[in-house]
């Protein structure tokens, strides 16, 4: 069996390095494939679509946004590259597909969705895309040298890129009446509800606002601005929680976040980093902190853990599900300053290096990207191998 990995640009250079940094360690994972990798960066993107288009394999993987913007000319008309594609295709998500669904949508052909969230599931089949479920899709490369607990710098490490302030998403702050009763309903729900999904919240907000499917349906374009919002606040709310907390704090993301934070004697702010160089602050930090794990696990848990790092992470069903209630100190989404005083407590007295400590063994147990690579192959024999009687 033949398989193309297809490596393109998702939305920045941060993310595309994690991208890549990922998609080449998980793919040499799969077994009994002829592995090709298709970048557009080393052979140019006209060459790269020409690849895509010959077909000359069986299954095409594709991670997150890769290869949706891909564009040909047949004759006046643009037509996705994709959705020309008639070869069994993975696409392995990360964000919400609200974030992005138009041009899911229009990319469509045999195409397998692996989404990171139940809620993403929920949302993406009232919107007609199919798949399955899994978490498990990151996972993290074993390092060598792990600093001793004893000999590292850092209390906390945070790694947030700056993303501008939250209130650049807030549309309705001008709006009035009931059209902003309704936005701000369903800003509530999406805090207080388990899941904090934002299709969940607007679709108990239209039923109580008598909504129609169609309207629904066609509210995407506000529901990912408020995704956006939501996330963005949660992660101010956070480093401002933390850079309280008196923790001697990396906050790996470019001294920009200053303009929300004064000047803290006990933080550093370093500059943005690729995903593979993270790990110089992991190693060197007793506990990463770890956000949008609602969204589905994120590589922030499993690098902090191959690592050796304990964890203060966003509480998500899904991800204690996965790595236990034992494997971090868990704060409620803007609430972490409520779980401060018991993580020094567990600085303090050696509990947090002890779920280091237990967390890297799990990792190697459950974790590397070896583990995700048989997942993985796991999928592609589902659906490739025909179901017999």
């Amino acid at each position: 069996m033949k398989i193309a990995v297809y490596l393109d640009d998702v939305s920045n250079a941060i993310d595309n390095a994690m991208q890549r940094a990922i998609m080449s360690k998980l793919g040499p994972k799969l077994k009994n494939v002829d592995l090709q990798v298709i970048d557009p960066i080393k052979v140019g993107k006209d060459i790269a679509i020409k690849q895509l288009l010959q077909q000359e394999y069986d299954v095409l993987l594709t991670y997150n946004r890769t290869g949706i913007d891909l564009k040909v000319k047949r004759g006046t008309e643009e037509c996705s590259v994709l959705s020309m594609i008639n070869r069994k295709h993975i696409a392995w998500l990360c964000e919400h597909p609200l974030t992005f669904f138009d041009q899911y949508k229009h990319s469509q052909n045999n195409r397998h969705y692996i989404f990171t969230n139940e809620s993403h599931t929920f949302f993406s089949q009232n919107m007609g895309l199919q798949g399955s479920y899994s978490v498990q899709m990151f996972g993290s490369q074993p390092i060598t040298k792990i600093t001793p607990y004893s000999k590292r710098k850092y209390d906390i490490c945070i790694a947030a890129q700056w993303r501008g302030p939250a209130e650049l998403n807030a549309f309705w702050a001008n709006a009035t009446g009931k059209s902003r009763q309704f936005f701000e309903d369903v800003l509530y729900l999406q805090d207080t509800i388990d899941n904090r999904d934002t299709y969940t919240a607007f679709l108990a907000a239209a039923k109580h606002h008598g909504l129609s499917d169609q309207q629904v349906a066609n509210a995407a374009p506000a529901m990912r601005i408020i995704y956006w919002y939501a996330r963005k606040k949660e992660r101010i709310n956070l480093v401002k929680d933390l850079a309280k907390s008196g923790l001697k704090v990396a906050l790996v993301g470019g001294d920009t976040w200053k303009s929300v934070l004064p000047q803290h004697k006990n933080i550093h702010f370093a500059p943005p980093v690729r995903h593979d160089d993270l790990k110089h602050w992991y190693l060197n930090s007793k506990v990463v902190a770890t956000m949008n794990n609602s969204n589905g696990a994120n590589e922030r848990v499993f690098d902090a853990m191959a690592a050796g790092a304990a964890l203060f992470s966003e509480n998500a069903p899904n991800l204690i599900d996965l790595i236990g209630s034992d494997s971090a100190n868990y704060y409620e989404p803007n609430r972490a300053a409520e779980q401060v005083e018991e993580l020094k407590n567990r600085l303090n007295s050696g509990k947090a290096e002890e779920m280091a400590l237990q967390n890297h063994q799990q990792f190697l147990n459950q974790h590397t990207w070896q583990h995700r690579g048989e997942f993985l192959n796991n999928v592609i024999r589902e659906i490739t191998v025909p179901v017999t009687a």
